[in-house]
């Protein structure tokens, strides 16, 4: 009879190797809940806008562009990682800290919700919730009379 080498060593099949695909190499794609940020400096979660010193493209994926009248066009982009939030990012050529303010002061349910502001040296992006709808598709719509636009257009 043939003694088998019985080795104390767990079988290969219990360890759990590393995740081979796209592994988080960014920290923004794990960044730290708005709210635990605004709570560490003494402020509510709607004044605590996040403002990164680099490109948007790091944090969110693009879509499609959204060309909205004249101005230049909005990305709708999602962002990378785990929570795959749709926002909207409009190009500024600057942003003062008295627009910054502004854009933080703004918390009312009508309005959107800014997410971020990303400034460059030569430009400023700022990710604000996306909006699926726009005017054009409620002042096209044939059910809403001049009584409902007019409450709509109120809003805005």
């Amino acid at each position: 009879m043939g003694n088998k080498d019985v080795s104390s060593k767990p079988p290969k099949r219990l360890h759990k190797s590393p995740p081979q695909d796209n592994a988080i190499d960014s920290p923004s794609q794990i960044g730290s809940l708005r709210t635990v940020e605004a709570n560490r400096y003494g402020q509510r979660a709607m004044e605590r806008i996040p403002i990164k010193a680099f490109q948007p493209s790091v944090t969110y994926e693009m879509i499609y562009f959204l060309h909205l009248g004249e101005s230049d066009p909005v990305l709708v982009a999602e962002r990378k990682g785990i929570s795959f939030d749709l926002v909207d990012i409009r190009r500024f050529a600057t942003l003062d800290d008295e627009q910054i303010r502004m854009l933080r002061a703004i918390q009312h349910p009508n309005f959107i919700t800014v997410h971020e502001i990303y400034r460059t040296e030569n430009e400023c992006y700022v990710a604000y919730e996306h909006m699926p709808r726009s005017l054009e598709e409620a002042l096209g719509n044939p059910h809403l009379d001049n009584h409902c636009l007019a409450a709509i257009i109120g809003q805005v």
